[in-house]
């Protein structure tokens, strides 16, 4: 993947969790529990790296720019 900053290659890789990846809005009191009604969206895509692994996501590095990019789907 070519960085969407500053159009160099990126590396791929995963971003990994015990608990689960989500985006909200704001951040919450216990990031773990299922708050967020609309505004919680599971990065994971449902992927995870098994029972002492966690939950993970694909995700690409610019070391350039220092900065990640991930794919989600609602």
């Amino acid at each position: 993947m070519t960085c969407p900053y500053c159009g160099k290659p990126m590396d791929e890789g995963v971003i990994q969790s015990r608990d689960g990846l989500y985006w909200t809005a704001q951040a919450r009191p216990v990031a773990a529990l299922p708050l967020g009604g609309r505004e919680r969206i599971d990065l994971t895509c449902g992927q995870t790296g098994g029972l002492f692994s966690g939950h993970k996501a694909a995700a690409f590095r610019c070391r350039e720019c220092k900065k990640i990019v991930l794919q989600y789907r609602d």
